[in-house]
């Protein structure tokens, strides 16, 4: 991921990325406020070390979390939080030119997926939608949602769903 190697532990709740020469880049242990658990869906990095964490966030209740996306600096502080509303992310990756995309499903408030919605959404560097695309209809209309098995590639020039 655009020369990190990341690792992350779901259960220990912690991300660990490595340099392309295997230098430690960032050791960070996920905790926030009002939080019990995250359990971490996936994780990527940007070109300068940043990594973005999706997950979930339970609370003390052990309820059913609210999916999350952490950015993380360099030195495991957390720079940013942003709670998706309604959106389950499942995969993160930042493209070589510093896109950060997220592939999820969308659910309503009793947890039952939304017959129509956006696959895909771009993140801006402030944590802010600026694009959705990829409509779940275009993918299939089995019960098991598309982006529960893919995949997120990309170059510099495109980005691919697998």
């Amino acid at each position: 991921m655009n020369g990190f190697t990341v690792f992350y532990d779901r259960d220990a709740q912690t991300v660990t990325s490595y340099d392309r020469s295997g230098k430690l880049n960032t050791q960070a242990v996920l905790k926030l406020p009002d939080v019990a658990r995250i359990t971490i869906t996936d994780v990527t990095a940007d070109s300068a070390g940043r990594l973005v964490v999706a997950g979930s966030a339970s609370d003390s209740s052990g309820q059913y979390g609210t999916s999350i996306l952490i950015w993380i600096n360099p030195d495991g502080s957390v720079e940013r939080v942003v709670r998706p509303d309604a959106f389950a992310v499942r995969r993160v990756l930042f493209t070589p030119g510093g896109m950060l995309l997220a592939l999820g499903g969308s659910r309503d408030s009793n947890l039952r997926e939304t017959p129509s919605h956006d696959m895909l959404r771009e993140y801006g560097s402030d944590g802010r939608i600026v694009l959705t695309l990829a409509p779940r209809t275009t993918f299939s209309d089995s019960r098991r949602h598309p982006s529960a098995d893919a995949f997120l590639t990309a170059n510099q020039e495109v980005f691919g769903i697998y």
